[in-house]
């Protein structure tokens, strides 16, 4: 059976403050008290002012994440290939979420011998075209 609750703006609050820690929204409405995250998602498509809210969260909350793998690669009771995995798996989500911050950057810089500008010549040669008999 289906939650079938209205939700206040206590409630939504509690949804961004969780998202803004790193938490995901799927754990949030888990909770009891909660409304399902198809409701929250769908009060972000409908709520200009909450879709702004809620975007502003979940980039702190990726921050968050990201800060947070200190913390995984610090704690020493996990065995080494777990936290290889754990690790790898929040750079990765980190990385596509917000690849402008955590992506892998490669910088290619093109440039003349001098040090300037590249420039190119574009030749156009005519050629008479030969006659088959």
């Amino acid at each position: 059976m289906g939650r079938t609750a209205t939700y206040t703006a206590a409630t939504y609050q509690q949804i961004l403050d969780g998202i803004s820690q790193g938490q995901s929204l799927r754990s949030i409405c888990a909770a009891d008290g909660f409304p399902h995250e198809a409701t929250v998602r769908a009060k972000v498509m409908d709520d200009a002012d909450f879709a702004t809210q809620y975007a502003r969260a979940r980039s702190i909350g990726i921050d968050a994440q990201a800060e947070g793998t200190i913390d995984l690669a610090d704690d020493m009771s996990i065995p080494a290939d777990q936290k290889r995995l754990m690790l790898d798996a929040r750079k990765w989500f980190a990385s596509k979420l917000r690849p402008d911050k955590y992506g892998d950057k490669l910088a290619t810089t093109l440039s003349a011998p001098d040090g300037g500008p590249v420039q190119s010549v574009h030749r156009l040669e005519f050629i008479e075209p030969k006659r088959v008999e």
